[in-house]
Formats: structure tokens, sequence, C-alpha cells
């Protein structure tokens, strides 16, 4: 019982941090974007670039996702979940390290920017409301 209730509280939470205005830092892209990662391919590192767009005053921030698959689309990494991302455009560095901790094997990668709608769906295809960038990258050996 107090596992579903924290669960419940939890879940109740990030809810409410999806549903909070939107910070807006420096100037935001006019759309969501994706540059092609720095450098690709890599062995070691790779910079990835992406971009959150302003969602207007009074609407709730976006859940933002950046995701790796490798080619058969199993997910490798999750580099970005925020249930309440800021307008802004940002850098990750990914290691290639996959969910396991292990590095990845060498090969080609895709990264997706994603936004997640409070409802746990993930929003795919070309309406304003749906959003998602894929790229492709591939990783050397080391």
């Amino acid at each position: 019982m107090r596992t579903t209730s924290l669960f419940l509280l939890l879940l109740l939470s990030l809810l409410a941090l999806s549903c909070g205005e939107q910070e807006i830092i420096g100037v935001p892209p006019e759309t969501y974007t994706l540059q092609q990662n720095y450098p690709n391919p890599f062995t070691d590192n790779t910079r990835i670039i992406y971009g959150v767009p302003a969602v207007g005053e009074g609407n709730p921030a976006p859940w933002i996702r950046l995701v790796v698959y490798d080619r058969f689309l199993q997910q490798q990494a999750t580099l970005v979940n925020d249930p309440a991302h800021p307008a802004k455009t940002d850098t990750v560095l990914w290691n290639g390290r996959g969910v396991n901790g292990a590095l990845v094997k060498p090969g080609l990668y895709y990264i997706e920017l994603q936004r997640v709608l409070t409802s746990g769906i993930l929003t795919v295809g070309d309406s304003p409301d749906n959003i998602s960038v894929l790229l492709r990258i591939t990783a050397l050996k080391k």
C-alpha cells in the first residue's frame, strides 16, 4: 500500500512539473532542432546540439527526451529526460555508453529528439503538436 502511494505521489509530481510555465534561456530557436553530432564518426565522445522553442505564455513547458537507438531501433541511451524543459539551445556530450554502462559496439546509431505528451504517449508525426527528429550517427572502434 505504501509503495503504491509513493508511486502515485511521484507520478503526480512529474505531471505537475510538466504543467508549469516554461523558462526561457537566451534566444530559443523558432522550432525544435537537432543538429548533426560532432565529431561524426566518433570514437570517445560526441557532442549533440538540440533546441527547444518557446511554447507561448500560459502553455506548459514541454517534456523533452533525447534518445540513442541502435540500427535495430533498440534504445541504447537516454541523454535527456526533462519533464519541464526550458526554451533554449542546449548541448549534450555522449560518451558512447549504453543503458548498461558499457561502451556501445562500433556501428550506426540514431539520435532522436522527442516531445512527450503528459499522457505518456510519445508524439511522432508532422503536426505542430507532434515532434520527433531523427539523425544517423556512427560509432567507431576505440
